[in-house]
């Protein structure tokens, strides 16, 4: 039987105390995964895809991904950005959910909306 598993990932600027431990009592893993200062984009973003693979060699079962934006990213740009999340929705369990955070303290735009929405379409477990 496969262990059930949540993956949280804080980007570059992402508050730490935007995600609430009380929802993941649910999982038998959880797995926060942050991006040190000094951590170019690409490299974190390769690094999260790597760690969210392992859990699904080591038999886990991966239900959530939190995508917590940070001040450097945005929500939904760019053709890198979505790249990383389509690697990361692939490897959701059926049923799974990803869930994209904006940086904390702000609301995003219409425009990241508009984005979100679109890859919220693109990916169907991703929920806006």
């Amino acid at each position: 039987m496969s262990r059930r598993a949540r993956l949280t990932v804080l980007e570059l600027g992402a508050s730490g105390l935007a995600y609430n431990p009380y929802f993941c009592r649910s999982a038998d893993d959880w797995v926060v995964v942050a991006q040190q200062s000094d951590e170019p984009n690409r490299e974190f973003d390769e690094r999260v895809s790597e760690r969210a693979r392992r859990l699904r060699r080591e038999d886990a079962r991966i239900e959530t991904i939190e995508v917590y934006a940070g001040s450097q990213r945005e929500v939904g740009g760019g053709a890198a950005r979505h790249a990383a999340l389509a690697e990361l929705a692939s490897q959701l369990a059926p049923g799974g959910r990803m869930l994209l955070w904006p940086a904390a303290g702000r609301t995003p735009c219409d425009a990241e909306r508009s984005d979100t929405v679109a890859d919220a379409r693109r990916f169907p477990s991703v929920t806006p």
